[in-house]
């Protein structure tokens, strides 16, 4: 977030991203979130069935518009017709 955006404005969008990020994870759709050590930044794991539904998940958070990501797919395991994805990403700051 900008270093000049007022701290009322800043506390209040971390309140919508926390309980955005929550209600996903309530849903099963965000199904691992992960800090990582010495950034503003986040590691997560997603259950999405489309990019098109992890990028609606992603630009639906609240900092994205402040956000870098990067995503990435690993195919886990083919059973019978299903194949099973990992789709993992990383969300930093940009400031």
């Amino acid at each position: 977030m900008p270093h000049d955006m007022p701290l009322a404005q800043a506390d209040e969008i971390k309140a919508r991203e926390k309980a955005y990020s929550q209600e996903t994870q309530r849903q099963g759709k965000w199904q691992q979130l992960h800090r990582v050590v010495g950034q503003y930044a986040n590691y997560g794991i997603v259950d999405v069935d489309s990019h098109d539904e992890l990028h609606a998940m992603l630009s639906g958070l609240p900092l994205f518009p402040y956000m870098a990501c990067a995503t990435m797919a690993r195919i886990l395991f083919q059973f019978g017709t299903n194949v099973f994805f990992l789709i993992a990403f990383m969300i930093a700051s940009l400031t």
